[in-house]
């Protein structure tokens, strides 16, 4: 049964956050396509998100209700004398243990912050794969690069660099809307000898990624941050291959 509205705009939230299974997402996804009621509320629910990160939303404590606190929480610092060497002896353990917490979540927050791409370029892949299985390729089909870049207008929040590569053997096939971290972008699509190419361009957010090649089931991903926007070209031609589409493609938006 097709959903309507309000079935989707229920499930918008848990959109947003990546909370939907994979048929539930191509269904929601095909009806904003097709909804300008239901991209508002999409939009409008994106916005509130990004607002609630303002760091002026949150209120810090005044020092004199942070020293009041502290007061009623300290403790006396002289221990009943029988008890002072098992006291040290607990105090020594909590120590080590406090180092090897910190040296923990230090590993913790050293690794997250190495594999932040690597989970970007997960997400990528998934998006890819889903747009050659379930038919979702484009929203717009032209080889015309002036038909594709024109389309962009209004439903992005940033005009994505639209470039034709035919003459060099990549020619436009067309572009769509996906999404990056909840935030709306723009994909262009290239064919090359049967392979499909993804352009996916995001604005960085502040957030740039590091230029970087990588490859994931069969698939080579290629990324690069330019004048605030994020890329990530991804298809399973051979890494050499795309390696000249980049190429071509960096030297046409320059």
């Amino acid at each position: 049964m097709k959903m309507n509205c309000d079935d989707i705009q229920i499930l918008i939230s848990a959109y947003v956050d990546n909370e939907l299974d994979l048929s539930k997402c191509i269904e929601v996804e095909k009806h904003l396509n097709e909804c300008q009621s239901c991209s508002a509320v999409l939009r409008d629910c994106i916005n509130l998100r990004s607002a609630l990160k303002n760091k002026e939303l949150y209120y810090s404590a005044p020092e004199s209700l942070t020293d009041k606190l502290s007061s009623s929480l300290r403790i006396s610092k002289k221990p009943v004398i029988w008890y002072r060497k098992k006291l040290f002896a607990w105090n020594n353990i909590a120590l080590a243990f406090s180092v090897a917490l910190i040296f923990v979540l230090g590993t913790l927050i050293i690794n997250n912050n190495n594999t932040r791409t690597s989970n970007l370029d997960e997400f990528i892949l998934n998006n890819h794969l889903r747009s050659l299985q379930y038919n979702h390729l484009t929203d717009v089909e032209s080889t015309d690069q002036h038909t594709v870049k024109p389309w962009f207008d209004g439903k992005l929040d940033f005009s994505p660099p639209v470039v034709d590569l035919k003459e060099d053997g990549f020619p436009l096939y067309g572009g769509r809307i996906d999404f990056i971290e909840n935030r709306p972008a723009a994909v262009l699509v290239y064919n090359y000898k049967k392979h499909i190419i993804n352009v996916f361009i995001a604005l960085e957010g502040g957030h740039p990624v590091p230029s970087g090649i990588s490859e994931l089931q069969g698939y080579n991903i290629i990324n690069w941050n330019n004048s605030g926007m994020n890329f990530w070209i991804i298809s399973d031609a051979s890494l050499d291959e795309l390696k000249i589409f980049s190429h071509l493609f960096k030297s046409a938006i320059h």
